[in-house]
């Protein structure tokens, strides 16, 4: 049941928005001018005439569409609830509250963020269908219209939203059991974007790297930010970024040289629902895996940054600025940049990732079992340690030749 609350809207154009209202606009599109109203959580209305707007608005709470439009100092009222003529953009929003307890914050956020792009691409509008309309067909072609403009993990997570809120109306009856047959993520090879290929740090460049992080000045200073010790850090333990931005000192093992992971730093949103601002704070959340929890042996070269840092310890975590605060992602991003300018390596040869992934290839080449690779690094299995460095294993392949020609 609806219930509706409409005041006198008086004039359509909004002189000044206040706290918690809606704005209205003009838009060219094509060379076209179309009115816009965007209510308080953020939802578009358009039309090529402002009475068309306001119809589209008096349609979105008889199809229950939102809970509350603010529109010219009055508010518009519709009970929750689903119905056939339901948007299926709203219908995921609806899915994704009911996960808010059981997804990280994090992972909530990228779902959050994912639905609203659907809602932007125009180029198939999935995501403004309403869900009695949709079939495996709309979604497939909405799929395979992603792929012109997205890589296939993008594409994936998408799916992944649309997948998991369908066969949540599945069970609630608000969609057919039959919604998702033959639907499939487009191959990676017809996504336009590819899948991007992270190069290992050679060992020649992981010594090149190293040198340029300690370097100092004629007057004794580090000629780099203390930033570039925490790439050191990474470089000698593969560690994820967030896992060393997010280690304490509590889980440093002086003793016997180690360190325990046990969880890692992730950025997400504050919300503010009353105020309806959202601004981001960095919190410490599990590892990415059970696996994820491990012991790592500390080589000399992490010794001497662990130590480094300790001189300088402000608080509970290691890897700190010489504030006190936590270091960023994106600082320690732009200070490998910087080091890789400055021992001329091309800037895009190498992410941060390519460090984790340069750990763990220098290990295999040097005799280090897999197995044991693969625990260091935090995988789920040995087969994905394998399946990431299978171009090392073609090449020992091809090594057989010459050890069978010896013998």
């Amino acid at each position: 049941m609806v219930r509706v609350e409409i005041g006198v809207m008086g004039c359509l154009n909004m002189a000044k928005r206040k706290n918690g209202e809606g704005s209205w606009g003009k838009k060219t599109i094509k060379g076209v001018v179309y009115s816009y109203y965007r209510d308080a959580n953020g939802k578009y209305y358009y039309g090529k005439t402002d009475k068309i707007v306001k119809e589209k608005i008096k349609n979105a709470i008889d199809s229950q569409k939102t809970s509350s439009i603010v529109l010219d100092n009055h508010i518009i009222i519709a009970e929750a609830g689903v119905s056939d003529k339901s948007i299926f953009c709203d219908y995921m929003k609806m899915w994704l509250k009911t996960k808010s307890s059981s997804l990280s914050p994090a992972t909530y956020d990228r779902y959050e963020s994912a639905i609203s792009e659907m809602e932007k691409f125009s180029k198939f509008n999935l995501a403004d269908k309403q869900i009695s309309s949709l079939t495996p067909t709309m979604i497939q072609s909405f799929l395979d219209c992603l792929s012109h403009d997205y890589s296939r993990s993008s594409i994936n997570i998408f799916f992944s939203i649309i997948q998991q809120s369908i066969n949540y109306g599945i069970a609630n009856g608000d969609f057919r059991s039959n919604i998702l047959y033959s639907v499939h993520v487009p191959k990676e090879m017809n996504c336009k974007i590819k899948k991007r290929k992270t190069n290992a740090t050679t060992i020649e460049d992981v010594e090149n790297i190293y040198h340029e992080c300690w370097r100092k000045k004629d007057d004794g200073s580090y000629t780099l930010a203390d930033s570039a010790r925490v790439i050191v850090l990474i470089m000698y333990t593969g560690m994820r970024i967030g896992e060393a931005l997010g280690l304490k000192w509590e889980n440093v093992d002086w003793g016997n040289n180690k360190i325990h992971i046990k969880q890692s730093l992730a950025v997400i949103k504050n919300r503010d629902e009353k105020n309806g601002i959202y601004k981001t704070h960095r919190i410490t959340k599990e590892t990415k895996s059970k696996s994820g929890i491990r012991t790592l042996p500390l080589p000399d070269k992490a010794v001497d940054v662990l130590k480094y840092f300790e001189a300088k310890r402000k608080n509970d975590f290691v890897c700190v600025l010489p504030s006190g605060d936590i270091y960023n992602g994106h600082s320690i991003r732009a200070m490998l940049s910087r080091v890789l300018r400055n021992v001329g390596i091309p800037e895009n040869k190498y992410t941060i990732h390519s460090l984790r992934h340069g750990y763990g290839s220098i290990l295999l080449s040097k005799g280090i079992d897999i197995k044991v690779i693969s625990e260091l690094l935090g995988h789920s299995n040995v087969n994905f340690t394998y399946n990431v460095y299978i171009e090392i294993f073609e090449k020992d392949k091809e090594k057989v030749v010459d050890v069978l020609n010896n013998l």
